[in-house]
């Protein structure tokens, strides 16, 4: 039996009116359904005339898959499904295990996904043959509008909250002549031009020519919203651009900017390139299409004065994306702000990378849970008391990682903190131990959705108390062994870090003290931490150096990158093998010589990147002890903070940090991804949340928000006299330079370290 409540939506233009019937029909075994459930089987006619069939529990399932929703009224929608570079940026990016299943809410949907498939068809053209054969096998079209699956889940599941979509809307409206009018809006990109969404009754001026508000004939826009309607068909017979149109407004105090398709195109994002970039846009700007651009003007020039204002704002409809797991679970996607397929894309990327991750965690390794699955306190964070177990009882087994899983309260990404912050983890195991370093992050803008927040805004740093920082507790912390950074406002995330070298400030057989400190104003996250003792390194030594794990062939071409005494943190993945999938080395290395780390000796702990900083970082001296036949440099080094004089360091400026030793050699990292505008986009493979409720695909200095922070690690050895004194100097620069002065400086939160290992004959017991 089924249960239909139909819903009407209507759009009221000048003359017209559009009416969209979307019945919330259910079997009335449906209820809610919520992130984390099994997904039930379907079946849907597509395209070439067959059946797509879906059932999660066979073995060749189709999974993970991701289905993606056409809605026409969604100016977001088309623009994600009709523009070349959505597709072509989605068929590039995607991975090549994920399914996609194309439809459509409308009673067109044969037309809209037999559209899509002609674009992706002519799109895939250009690719090998192979890969053509590979994508065409995991792209699914369906004819059944969403509204007809009767027996399926989708239209229900589409139809409740967690899994809804939105629409921007605008509303034109004019009391004195009872005339109303509303159409779908794309908003400027997200973190680079405001949006104009909670803007009401602002009157509506024409602009007739916006690239030249000198004369004394043009309109008063004050305060108004400035309409602007193209009269061109290409971009390049315009004689000014989209962004010099903006600028002159904003110059000319709108309040907001409403443009104009291009005759005969749909809307588009308006976004920046390179230099561009750098302009500081602070007026909200949107853009509708040419055709209710025209009858809005049509309507301001009438006899009388019009009084026509506009609102902007955000409607709730049927959803638009739902994704099913490797382990047939359903997900959510994230947050839709960006239109284009790269949305579909990244997160395909995600559900790859957790599959690998769970590949890892699959394999044998002896864990020892730290912090049970438990809330995460604020101000201050957890602390934990763990008995490791003797040295002898993890002979053998060299790898240490890390083992930490992010959750919160609820069933949704809704039910996240809307912020990013820092977590940070200390380990205590002989007391006396060095006080916790404060955790420096910037509480949320006055009680402000993350979603709203613009990345060119000022991130005001407050240090937050460490844990131990005032009473008896003063030396509980210790050094730092882990670093992650949280994302905005999605429900998971998992890493698993490979802190090996730093594996002698865990002493076996000792009760250690762990702290894992959050800032003082950012509760509500859950956490799950455990340390994996294993035989095998699942895990890349350094995805900071580009370098990925290679077989026996390749080991010419590893020594020749390590060898480079300059290395730039590119992010980029250098070999075919991602680091982060975990791929395992040879059998061969069970029971041959390796490295054992043995001692580590902890150097400088960043601080204030001004123009005192390097001044603060003095040279330190060391002797090798004893034994001693490597010597390994790890830092874990990260950018916050916000000066507009530095420009936005040091959470989005490029900065280097040299290392030397005796004077002989400079080891650099260089963090190049810092302010690029799909620096952490580019790495969902490797382990950043996508479609995070916020800033989160630029590039920061360091970090991503949603992932861990991996050592960056260097093998020093050449340098070191294993027999002598030695001393190694650091210096940080900007530009080249050592950092200016400035009112509001950012903050360089390090923990540095030289790590002394020595030959280790023991055979490496194998658990895989």
């Amino acid at each position: 039996m089924k249960f239909c409540c139909p819903r009407v939506c209507a759009f009221l233009f000048v003359g017209w009116v559009i009416l969209i019937v979307v019945p919330c029909c259910a079997e009335a075994h449906q209820g809610n359904h919520w992130p984390g459930e099994r997904a039930g089987g379907f079946s849907v006619a597509t395209l070439d005339g067959g059946t797509f069939k879906f059932d999660p529990t066979a073995k060749d399932a189709t999974l993970p898959l991701l289905i993606a929703v056409y809605d026409e009224t969604n100016a977001a929608t088309r623009v994600q499904w009709t523009s070349n570079d959505s597709i072509a940026a989605f068929l590039t990016a995607t991975p090549d295990d994920t399914h996609y299943l194309f439809c459509s809410h409308s009673a067109l949907a044969p037309s809209d996904v037999s559209g899509m498939r002609d674009r992706v068809y002519a799109q895939l053209a250009s690719l090998p043959s192979q890969v053509q054969q590979l994508r065409k096998s995991h792209l699914h079209f369906s004819t059944t509008p969403v509204t007809d699956m009767h027996a399926t889940w989708l239209p229900s599941l589409l139809q409740q909250k967690p899994w809804q979509s939105f629409r921007k809307v605008l509303t034109a409206s004019s009391v004195a002549d009872n005339w109303e009018m509303g159409v779908s809006r794309l908003d400027g990109a997200f973190g680079f031009i405001p949006s104009p969404e909670g803007l009401s009754m602002l009157p509506v001026v024409n602009v007739p020519d916006p690239c030249d508000l000198r004369t004394t004939h043009h309109p008063n826009v004050t305060g108004a919203a400035a309409l602007v309607v193209s009269d061109s068909g290409h971009d390049n017979e315009m004689p000014c651009s989209h962004l010099d149109i903006i600028q002159h407004l904003q110059a000319a105090n709108a309040s907001a900017a409403i443009i104009g398709s291009y005759p005969s195109q749909d809307v588009k994002e308006i976004n920046c390139r390179g230099k561009e970039c750098d302009i500081e846009i602070t007026m909200p700007t949107t853009m509708i299409p040419c055709e209710s651009a025209a009858k809005l003007a049509t309507a301001l020039h009438w006899p009388e004065p019009s009084g026509v204002v506009v609102t902007f704002e955000t409607q709730q409809v049927p959803g638009r994306f739902v994704g099913v797991d490797s382990d047939g679970r359903l997900v959510q996607l994230g947050w839709e702000v960006d239109p284009s397929l790269k949305f579909l894309s990244w997160a395909g990327q995600w559900q790859h990378y957790l599959s690998a991750l769970h590949a890892n965690l699959s394999r044998q390794a002896f864990v020892f849970p730290v912090f049970e699955p438990q809330a995460l306190p604020a101000p201050g964070g957890l602390r934990a008391e763990v008995q490791l177990p003797p040295e002898a009882e993890l002979e053998g087994l060299p790898t240490l990682e890390l083992d930490l899983a992010l959750s919160c309260p609820g069933h949704v990404d809704a039910d996240c903190p809307a912020w990013d912050h820092v977590l940070q983890l200390f380990v205590c195991c002989s007391p006396p131990c060095t006080p916790c370093q404060p955790t420096v992050w910037m509480p949320g803008y006055s009680g402000r959705d993350s979603s709203q927040a613009m990345w060119s805004r000022p991130r005001k740093l407050h240090p937050a108390p460490a844990w131990g920082s005032t009473g008896h507790r003063t030396e509980l912390c210790g050094n730092e062994v882990g670093r992650w950074m949280t994302p905005f406002r999605r429900r998971a995330g998992r890493w698993l870090t490979d802190v090996t070298h730093l594996r002698p400030l865990l002493e076996g057989g000792r009760t250690c003290r762990f702290t894992l400190q959050v800032p003082d104003w950012a509760p509500g996250w859950w956490v799950d931490m455990k340390l994996r003792f294993s035989g095998r390194s699942l895990t890349a030594p350094s995805t900071r150096v580009g370098l990925s794990i290679a077989s026996t062939a390749d080991n010419a071409a590893v020594r020749f990158m390590q060898s480079e005494k300059t290395v730039r943190d590119s992010r980029s993945r250098a070999a075919a093998v991602s680091p982060r999938t975990g791929l395992q080395t040879s059998s061969s290395e069970a029971g041959t010589a390796h490295a054992a780390s043995f001692k580590v000796l902890p150097l400088w702990g960043g601080g204030t990147f001004d123009s005192l900083y390097n001044t603060r970082n003095h040279d330190i001296t060391f002797r090798p002890p004893s034994g001693t036949d490597q010597v390994t440099l790890v830092t874990v080094i990260t950018g916050h903070g916000y000066d507009l004089v530095n420009k936005q360091c040091a959470e989005f400026c490029v900065t280097s940090h040299h290392f030397s030793i005796n004077g002989a050699s400079n080891h650099t990292v260089t963090y190049q991804d810092a302010g690029t505008p799909e620096g952490c986009a580019n790495h969902v493979a490797d382990g950043v949340e996508p479609n995070e409720h916020g800033t989160w695909k630029y590039g920061r200095m360091g970090w991503c928000d949603g992932q861990e922070v991996r050592p960056w690690i260097q093998d020093v050895t050449a340098d070191v006299d294993l027999t002598a004194m030695n001393r190694i100097a650091y210096v940080g620069t900007f530009n080249g330079s050592a950092p200016m002065e400035t009112e509001t400086p950012g903050y360089i939160m390090a923990s540095m370290y030289l790590v002394y290992s020595r030959k280790d004959n023991s055979e490496v017991v194998d658990l895989l």
